[in-house]
C-alpha cells in the first residue's frame, strides 16, 4: 500500500512539472508567433500592398484567423488572435486541453496572468488600407497582490487625433495614452493610410518579452520603447490644427477610407 502511495505521488509530481515545463513553453511559443505576426503588420504598406500580399497574410495566420464574408480583392477584413488562455481556431482536441491545464495551474497558483494579441487588416479595391495590432496582458504583481492590464495599440485611423491635438511635425500619426489611470498601463500609435510607412513600422516596436510573468513592465516605455521616446522628443510642441490631405486624391480616398476602415479597427478591441 505504501509503495503504492509512493509511486503514485511520484506520477503526480512528474506530471506536475511536465505541465508546468509545457506551460513555459506555450509561454515562449506565444511570444515567437507574436513576433511573427507583429513582422509582417510591419512589413505592410498601406495603399501600396497589393492582395496577393493579403493573400499571403491570410494563408500564413488562417488558423488563428478569421474573415469577413465574401472576402475578395474589392472588399476583405481578415484578423487574428494569438491568446495564452484561448487556444487556436483549428486545435486539436489535445491542444485545447492543454491550454486548459495552463488556465487551471495558473488560478491555483494564484498568478492566472493573461496575453491576448489581436492585429488585423482591411483590404479595399486590391490594396491594403488597414493594418492595426493590440497587445494586452494582464499582469500580476507579487508586491501587493493585484494584477494589472498592460495594453500597447497600434491602429489605422481616419484622423490621428487625440484630444483635438495633433502634433504639426507628424500631422498623419499620433502617440498617447490614457491620462490618470492608475490600475493600468496603456499607450496607442494611431495613424492614417497616408502616414509614413516606414516611420510607423518603426514606432510599432512593442516589447514582447513583456509577455513573461517574471518580467518587469512598469511603464509605457516599457512596452512600447520606440513610439514613447520619439514622442518624449517633441514633447511641448503641439498645437490644434487639422491633418492637410496631401491632394485631391488623398481627400477623396480620406472620405472613402474612413467610415469602412474604422469600422474595422474598432472589431479589434478587447
Amino acid at each position: 500500500m505504501l509503495r503504492a502511495l509512493k509511486i503514485a505521488g511520484i506520477a503526480v509530481l512528474l506530471l506536475l512539472a511536465i505541465t508546468i515545463t509545457a506551460v513555459h513553453i506555450q509561454e515562449y511559443r506565444l511570444e515567437q508567433n507574436t513576433a511573427e505576426l507583429l513582422a509582417d503588420i510591419r512589413g505592410i504598406d498601406l495603399g501600396k500592398s497589393d492582395w496577393n500580399r493579403a493573400q499571403k497574410f491570410i494563408e500564413r495566420w488562417k488558423p488563428w484567423g478569421r474573415a469577413s464574408e465574401n472576402c475578395s480583392t474589392a472588399d476583405c477584413y481578415f484578423s487574428v488572435t494569438l491568446s495564452q488562455s484561448t487556444p487556436p481556431y483549428q486545435a486539436s482536441l489535445t491542444r485545447k486541453l492543454a491550454f486548459l491545464t495552463r488556465a487551471v495551474l495558473q488560478h491555483a497558483f494564484g498568478k492566472d496572468d493573461a496575453a491576448d494579441i489581436r492585429a488585423s487588416i482591411t483590404v479595399i479595391d486590391g490594396k491594403i488600407w488597414g493594418r492595426g495590432l493590440i497587445l494586452g496582458i494582464t499582469k500580476y504583481h507579487a508586491a501587493d497582490k493585484q494584477r494589472y492590464p498592460i495594453i500597447a495599440e497600434a491602429r489605422t485611423v481616419d484622423s490621428p487625433q487625440s484630444n483635438l491635438i495633433v502634433e504639426t511635425y507628424h500631422p498623419e500619426f499620433s502617440i498617447g495614452g490614457p491620462a490618470g489611470c492608475t490600475i493600468c498601463i496603456a499607450g496607442w500609435l494611431s495613424y492614417t493610410p497616408f502616414a509614413d510607412s516606414a516611420t510607423i513600422s518603426r514606432l510599432m516596436d512593442f516589447r514582447l518579452d513583456c509577455l513573461h510573468r517574471q518580467v518587469a513592465c512598469d511603464d509605457r516605455e516599457d512596452i512600447m520603447p520606440a513610439a514613447t521616446a520619439f514622442d518624449a522628443q517633441f514633447a511641448g510642441n503641439k498645437k490644434e490644427v487639422q491633418p492637410k490631405a496631401k491632394s485631391i486624391t488623398d481627400s477623396y480616398l480620406r472620405r472613402k477610407l474612413t467610415d469602412r476602415v474604422m469600422a474595422d479597427q474598432r472589431k479589434l478591441e478587447f
